[in-house]
């Protein structure tokens, strides 16, 4: 759905005004009450001390050097990742099984920088939270059942105008996009096309329609469903429900 060029403006200026206004007390209570530790901010600082730091010997202080070795791997690990694609941006060192629940190793230098502010203590606890989030409450709750795995859904190669008119021997094809490689259906689905040729005639006033034309196993024209047993077709805002036991994969 796309939003109006008006509401969203109204959308993104009243989300400014926001936190504009809410940016004073919370300063106020994590920073001067609280002195909480950001990892943006402590960066920041370090960076103007370090460029702005002198050694014993009136040189370039340590910092500085440490500072730019460090930033410029990063850019080295960047471009040969994102540039040359030499390297893949994400390892999946602990399985592929692991890694649809997002446990990975990332090629980059800026979760190692964040961690290093943010100290060892938090940095644990997010690790042990992780592993035990994604790596072994979230595989369980999958297997039972308790997290629905998003159904394969349907889509037209064409738009669709209704109410449709479906000549004699004209053919609509379909994209049947199925959830079995990634954790998100856009992220390396599997996809079907299926294309079926009308041998007659055929009009259908709604969406609606269509989909229950489609989910049998004839079609009106008597010709056999390509789609009958692949999947069911239902309206887009149901698409993600979970499928009963009668219904087909």
């Amino acid at each position: 759905m796309h939003i109006s060029y008006w509401l969203l403006s109204a959308w993104i200026f009243f989300l400014a005004v926001l936190g504009v206004t809410m940016a004073i007390p919370m300063k106020r209570q994590m920073i001067n009450v609280e002195r909480l530790k950001f990892p943006s901010g402590i960066a920041a600082a370090e960076t103007l001390k370090s460029l702005h730091g002198v050694g014993h010997d009136g040189g370039e202080s340590n910092s500085a050097k440490l500072l730019f070795t460090w930033g410029g791997i990063g850019i080295a690990i960047a471009a040969v990742r994102d540039w040359f694609g030499w390297i893949p941006a994400l390892y999946n060192t602990f399985g592929a099984r692991m890694s649809l629940y997002t446990i990975q190793v990332d090629a980059s230098m800026i979760l190692v920088g964040a961690g290093a502010l943010m100290g060892i203590k938090v940095c644990v606890s997010i690790l042990i939270g992780g592993i035990l989030n994604w790596g072994i409450l979230a595989p369980q709750m999958m297997d039972k059942g308790v997290i629905g795995h998003p159904l394969p859904y349907i889509r037209s190669m064409e738009d669709l105008q209704f109410p449709l008119t479906i000549p004699a021997g004209r053919a609509l094809s379909f994209e049947v996009v199925q959830a079995n490689k990634d954790y998100l259906l856009e992220d390396g689905a599997d996809t079907t096309i299926l294309s079926y040729p009308w041998k007659q005639q055929v009009t259908y006033s709604s969406l609606s329609e269509l989909a229950a034309a489609l989910n049998n196993p004839k079609l009106p024209d008597g010709g056999t469903n390509p789609l009958y047993g692949k999947v069911r077709v239902m309206e887009p805002e149901d698409a993600y429900l979970r499928k009963t036991s009668g219904d087909a994969n």
